[in-house]
């Protein structure tokens, strides 16, 4: 059990692991230590704070589609969770006025709408060469 903990982390995670692998005698053990570590109250504070502030940056060479496809997977396990329609709306924030306003006008309230729709955005800006 304790060699799959370790083929399944990897950078930082694997290196914590490899010091507090001998306080895990089962996988409760290592459950509790993990969240502790990775989950905790602290960093999902951060996550929500980030997803009332975040901004999406087009110049780090990203998609929106890819930002809002990795905020809103970490985001969809917090704890309490948030609703898909509350995330989706949180989410839309993060790009500029005309995107928000599509999200509006449209009614995008899930995960499939707001990607369809930002796919779409990526497509017009990267044959504008943005």
């Amino acid at each position: 059990m304790f060699n799959g903990i370790r083929a399944s982390l990897e950078g930082e995670a694997l290196v914590w692991y490899s010091i507090v692998q001998n306080s895990c005698h089962n996988f409760s053990d290592f459950e509790h230590l993990f969240l502790q570590r990775y989950w905790s109250e602290r960093q999902q504070s951060k996550i929500r704070t980030n997803l009332l502030v975040g901004k999406f940056d087009s110049s780090k060479g990203t998609s929106r589609e890819f930002y809002f496809t990795s905020k809103y997977s970490v985001a969809r396990y917090l704890t309490p969770p948030i609703p898909e329609e509350e995330l989706v709306k949180y989410l839309s924030r993060h790009f500029d006025f005309t995107i928000a306003r599509a999200v509006t006008s449209q009614q995008i309230r899930n995960y499939q709408e707001m990607t369809d729709l930002l796919r779409e955005f990526d497509e017009l800006y990267s044959t504008k060469g943005q």
